[in-house]
């Protein structure tokens, strides 16, 4: 069977010889552009915290509760929530608990472009000599205009400037998109893989705007009600942009989801499978897969 798309579990299997998971780890930074800027417009830590998380937690003892959850003897350790790189940020001593792990298979962090520096990629270039270290940063547009309309904080050259210098520190970058952001037509999105395709990044995760409680684009959404994408419409477009980027380029998320009880909308009638199986049945209608299209 042809493989439509090449998947974290695919990388994982080549790499290792089976298929590795991720671990959320909770080092209670939070968010240097929330604390200084009020955040991003979409942005709620809480809406996709995993349940096993908490900063009160050791390292250690997170470690071991998300490997009670996982579904695989191999794991990356995923700093996921919030900015993860800055000043006071030793990854390498933050991990330390758990760097004799055997199950241990990588590193994940994630930040934001403007929260990198040369020190900072100095010291994870290190660790990337002993660990497969991804470092995972939001673009979520190529369009500047949307990127202030969402109060991002940075422009899309920054982004592709962190990119870079982090490849250079031989990282490997995995970039996040939103599509269906206020003011951004299809063009646009695909607009910005095209981009991205030309670096090209290492990995990619697709996220649908996802309209949380607490968020500042939440209370524009009830003053302002604008459209957001039905998962059919979401799946074409995801389909169309997987067959842009090369072959090479790891898909570590197709779909987005989080905790329901802060879902306000799109409320999709299909779950995540569901929608991940009609991106799968677009390719199909156009007898395309990843990389049919890259130039």
């Amino acid at each position: 069977m042809t493989r439509q798309y090449f998947s974290f579990a695919d990388y994982t299997r080549d790499r290792f010889g089976s298929a590795a998971g991720k671990i959320s780890i909770d080092i209670g930074f939070g968010c240097a552009h929330q604390k200084r800027t009020g955040g991003c417009s979409f942005c709620s830590l809480a809406a996709f915290a995993p349940s096993y998380t908490s900063p009160a937690l050791s390292v250690e003892e997170q470690w071991q509760r998300g490997k009670k959850f996982s579904r695989h003897a191999r794991n990356y350790a995923y700093l996921q929530l919030g900015t993860n790189t800055g000043p006071g940020i030793d990854v390498a001593r933050i991990l330390a608990p758990i760097a004799e792990d055997t199950s241990l298979s990588g590193i994940m962090i994630g930040t934001r472009p403007d929260a990198l520096d040369a020190t900072t990629i100095s010291a994870l270039s290190e660790l990337a000599s002993r660990y497969d270290v991804w470092m995972e940063m939001g673009m979520q547009s190529m369009d500047n205009a949307v990127l202030a309309h969402i109060d991002r904080g940075h422009t899309f050259e920054q982004f592709m400037e962190a990119a870079l210098c982090v490849q250079r520190g031989k990282i490997r970058v995995s970039a996040h998109v939103i599509f269906g952001l206020p003011g951004e037509a299809r063009e646009g999105m695909l607009a910005g893989i095209r981009e991205l395709a030309k670096i090209p990044v290492d990995g990619m995760k697709f996220h649908q705007l996802s309209i949380v409680r607490g968020t500042k684009i939440a209370d524009l959404y009830a003053r302002e009600p604008f459209p957001l994408l039905d998962e059919r419409t979401y799946a074409d477009i995801v389909a169309h942009a997987l067959t842009m980027l090369p072959a090479s380029v790891v898909i570590e998320r197709l779909v987005g989801d989080s905790h329901s009880e802060y879902l306000i909308a799109p409320r999709w009638k299909a779950g995540k499978h569901e929608v991940i199986a009609m991106i799968r049945e677009r390719l199909e209608e156009m007898n395309a897969v990843q990389g049919t299209n890259a130039s």
